[in-house]
């Protein structure tokens, strides 16, 4: 290698760097996420148009699915207490009462076979929300009786309907 060595951060590299520039500066260059806006700018209107079709349909799974486990849960003997308990750290999709319990219900709805069963879909962090946000709730409520965590998995089929519910009780983290 013959000349001088090119150094990142040496005055020659400074030197290198805005020898060919208007003034001697480098150009500025946008920070990343102006970089991304602007390469989403052309494709905007279809992306998030379809994004926001994407959570429509999510949302209505969901509530289908949430009806189907609403329908089984009572054909059980359990009691709705409430639907969609939110607050600013989560949500809990079903609080039930059955027999001295109170029962926290995550519901997971599938559409297909792809990424996993229903019951795959939750982890230790999402029970961990849910389990948080029942002693929110027994706090709000005044209860000090006993809880749980229950999980019912809907299937749906592709027009929609119920093809298989099942309801795991006490789950554990």
């Amino acid at each position: 290698m013959y000349g001088r060595t090119l150094t990142i951060g040496s005055e020659y590299h400074r030197a290198k760097k805005t020898a060919f520039c208007p003034g001697g500066q480098p150009p500025r260059t946008r920070p990343f996420g102006l970089r991304k806006l602007f390469w989403l700018r052309d494709t905007s209107s279809s992306m998030f148009a379809w994004e926001e079709r994407m959570k429509q349909q999510n949302r209505e799974t969901g509530n289908r699915g949430e009806a189907a486990a609403g329908e089984l849960l009572q054909s059980k003997g359990y009691e709705i207490l409430e639907r969609n308990y939110r607050s600013k750290w989560g949500e809990v999709d079903i609080i039930a009462k059955f027999r001295e319990y109170r029962v926290f219900v995550e519901v997971k709805t599938k559409t297909g076979d792809l990424y996993g069963e229903p019951w795959e879909m939750i982890n230790s962090h999402k029970l961990s929300q849910v389990r948080n946000m029942g002693g929110l709730w027994c706090e709000e409520s005044g209860w000090k009786g006993l809880c749980r965590i229950d999980v019912v998995g809907v299937w749906l089929n592709t027009q929609g309907e119920v093809e298989k519910i099942e309801h795991w009780e006490n789950v554990q983290l």
